[in-house]
């Protein structure tokens, strides 16, 4: 990326960002924040708090009066994001450039689309509790009422979202509902793929069964070559690691690992 260097002053009071569980201390984090996260923007955008932080924190009070007026003549937060950048100079014009352009394309989005960006984000982030939640307000039609298409791809988020929570069977639900809406075979083999991971899940046969067999055969293949590679890469490389220990060793790294993954578990689902 194009960044224009030069020092940049940290705030006494950072601006706390809830969804990612970081500190934002310096215009230049702001912006960083603004530019790659942009997809969490709500149409709250800037909060009270954050007009305070870029006022007195930031040392900038005229892009918070400017802000200021501007959200409250009904600015799109779009524009009130891009002016935050322009201010403050931190990135160069190819990349202001491309961030006008994304920005440009959200605008136009509906707001229910909008909020299956932020989900869609929380999901990749794997805040998966986050996500559902969010995903479960645009069925309820919370940012307007979903057509069929919209209704289908995020029932099939959800249920990403859901086997990310270990909720198997609600999952299978979730992708079953999904592929009635679109239809799309590709829905069917993560739902095989769900059936291989938990066998006590109720098959759907009226929709596995006129899958033909040489598909179903492939997804199981694919399905085992997946788990194959899970199971010797990232962590379950490391409980291997750790079971090769000595037993005082084995204890205190298995422990340490399970540690670990529970304190992930929790920040997930918070």
């Amino acid at each position: 990326m194009g960044y224009i260097l030069c020092k940049d002053a940290e705030a006494e009071q950072p601006y706390y960002v809830k969804e990612l569980g970081l500190s934002l201390r310096s215009a230049y984090e702001l912006c960083y924040f603004i530019y790659n996260h942009s997809a969490l923007i709500d149409d709250g955008f800037p909060s009270e708090e954050m007009l305070r932080f870029i006022g007195t924190g930031c040392r900038m009070p005229d892009l918070e009066r400017k802000l200021r007026k501007w959200k409250n003549d009904g600015e799109d937060v779009e524009v009130l994001m891009l002016t935050i950048l322009q201010d403050v100079h931190y990135y160069g014009e190819r990349d202001m450039r491309l961030f006008s352009e994304r920005m440009n394309r959200r605008r136009g989005l509906p707001a229910a689309e909008k909020a299956k960006q932020r989900a869609d984000y929380l999901l990749g982030q794997k805040y998966y509790s986050e996500a559902l939640a969010m995903y479960e307000q645009i069925l309820r039609g919370e940012f307007g009422e979903p057509d069929d298409g919209l209704r289908g791809r995020v029932r099939y988020n959800s249920a990403v979202a859901m086997a990310g929570l270990f909720l198997f069977a609600e999952a299978a639900e979730a992708f079953a509902e999904s592929y009635e809406i679109l239809g799309q075979e590709s829905i069917l083999r993560d739902l095989c793929f769900l059936y291989e991971i938990d066998e006590t899940i109720p098959i759907r046969s009226d929709l596995i069964d006129p899958v033909p067999a040489r598909n179903r055969l492939f997804w199981k293949e694919e399905y085992e070559n997946a788990r194959t590679r899970a199971a010797n890469e990232g962590k379950a490389l490391r409980v291997r690691a750790a079971l090769e220990k000595g037993a005082f060793s084995r204890h205190e790294a298995v422990t340490a690992l399970a540690e670990e993954w529970k304190n992930e578990y929790r920040r997930m689902s918070r």
